[in-house]
């Protein structure tokens, strides 16, 4: 689990390395539309308990939402509602991981 300072870095990282300055030759570079330090912040304070992973994984999805747009646009409505698709993802998976876990238990135990 990544503390809020940690996050707030790796969120400002993740949106130069992903969005604004991406890697490689063919990729288009990101623009962000009513997104700054407010719009982040409050990505901080709603990413409580992410790891790093899954905050790179959540600048991925601000990467593809934008690519899916005419002109790789991100606005701040999409921003926001990318955060919530993750979280709830994330959230689902964390529900199958204990279910599986449960179910793993009730197979080999003994009767």
């Amino acid at each position: 689990v990544v503390h809020q300072h940690e996050r707030r870095t790796m969120i400002a990282q993740y949106i130069e390395k992903y969005l604004i300055n991406p890697p490689g030759r063919w990729t288009k570079k990101v623009t962000t539309v009513d997104i700054g330090d407010d719009e982040i912040e409050r990505v901080v304070h709603q990413t409580e308990g992410f790891s790093g992973r899954a905050i790179s994984k959540l600048a991925i999805a601000w990467q593809a939402a934008a690519y899916g747009t005419d002109g790789a646009i991100l606005d701040q409505e999409t921003f926001f509602k990318t955060v919530e698709l993750h979280k709830k993802s994330m959230m689902q998976k964390e529900e199958w991981i204990k279910h599986a876990k449960v179910r793993a238990e009730m197979l080999t135990s003994d009767r």
